[in-house]
């Protein structure tokens, strides 16, 4: 079976869905989406806060990255036995995945106090 699609008769030259994907290319696709978000909004840092991300779209960096170490968990419990990095894999090492940097290190740089009106 083509690792691509999940029917080898498929017309390139037609729109298909994200479910015509194998399991592991949807993935795979999801995973490369988050690297570039988090790629991209490192290299937003100094114009778009964490503040602006919550008040626009309901998320921000620090979502991420406890949503990261919440799939960590997921995956491990899912797993027959519990694999002791996952279980050990916190917020810290996910901050540095999303800022790029510590989070203490993001804070001094980039961190803008939210004002009366964004909270």
């Amino acid at each position: 079976m083509d690792p691509l699609y999940h029917e080898r008769n498929v017309d390139t030259n037609q729109k298909i869905g994200f479910s015509s994907f194998s399991t592991e290319i949807q993935k795979q696709l999801q995973a490369d989406a988050f690297d570039s978000i988090s790629e991209h909004l490192q290299q937003q840092s100094q114009y778009v806060t964490n503040i602006a991300m919550m008040t626009v779209a309901g998320f921000c960096r620090n979502c991420l990255a406890k949503w990261l170490v919440l799939e960590a968990r997921k995956i491990s419990a899912a797993r027959k036995q519990h694999l002791p990095a996952l279980d050990a894999f916190g917020y810290e090492d996910a901050a540095e995945v999303v800022y790029g940097c510590s989070y203490s290190d993001w804070k001094a740089r980039y961190r803008v106090d939210a004002n009366d009106e964004q909270m």
